[in-house]
C-alpha cells in the first residue's frame, strides 16, 4: 500500500505541475498576441510618408490634384474641416491611398506657414510610391528644406590694387617637381 501511496502523490504532483504549465502557456500566448497587435499598431502608424512644403494649403491642394492627374491616379472622396484636407485615391494595383494636408507654422518666420501633406497607401504603406507621390506633388511646389538662406558668395583671387587686409590669402601651392627654396 505504501507504494501505491507514493504514485498517487507522484500523479498529484504531475498534474499540479501540468496545470501550471497550461496557465503560463495561456499567459504566453496573451502576451504574444499583444505584441503583435503592438507590432501590427506600429508598422501602421509609420506607414504615412509624409513632407513639408513652404506654400499655402490651397496652392499644395492644386499641386495634389495636377500631381494625380499627371499620375492617372482618380481622385475620390474628398473631405476636409478647419485642420485637415483629406483626399482619397488608389494605385493601379487598386491599393487605397489617403493624403492628408495640415498647416502648419514654420520655426523659421522666414518660410512663413508650411502645408505638411502625409501619404498613406493601404494598410501598412508603401514608401516607394508615397516618395514618387511626393515628388510629383514637389514639381509644383517647393519643399521647406530646400529654403533657407542663399549660400555664400564665391571667393575669387584678389583683384590686383586691393586692399590685402580685406581680402587675405595664403600663396598658391609650389607646382610639382618645382624647386622649393628655403
Amino acid at each position: 500500500m505504501a507504494k501505491t501511496g507514493r504514485l498517487s502523490r507522484a500523479r498529484i504532483a504531475f498534474f499540479l505541475m501540468g496545470a501550471v504549465a497550461l496557465g503560463q502557456a495561456g499567459c504566453l500566448a496573451a502576451a504574444a498576441t499583444c505584441a503583435a497587435g503592438g507590432v501590427a499598431g506600429y508598422a501602421y502608424y509609420n506607414a504615412k510618408v509624409t513632407r513639408d512644403f513652404a506654400a499655402n494649403r490651397e496652392d499644395v491642394w492644386s499641386a495634389v490634384h495636377a500631381s494625380l492627374r499627371e499620375l492617372q491616379m482618380p481622385i475620390g472622396k474628398v473631405e476636409s474641416n478647419d485642420e485637415e484636407w483629406i483626399l482619397e485615391s488608389q494605385t493601379a494595383d487598386g491599393d487605397k491611398v489617403r493624403i492628408t494636408l495640415e498647416m502648419q507654422k514654420s520655426p523659421i518666420q522666414a518660410e512663413g506657414n508650411l502645408t505638411h501633406v502625409g501619404i498613406h497607401i493601404a494598410t501598412f504603406g508603401d514608401s516607394v510610391v508615397s516618395n514618387r507621390i511626393l515628388d510629383q506633388i514637389g514639381l509644383h511646389l517647393v519643399p521647406a528644406s530646400q529654403l533657407g538662406t542663399p549660400p555664400p558668395p564665391v571667393l575669387g583671387p584678389p583683384q590686383q590694387g586691393s586692399n590685402s587686409a580685406s581680402s587675405p590669402q595664403s600663396p598658391p601651392p609650389p607646382l610639382a617637381g618645382e624647386n622649393i627654396k628655403k
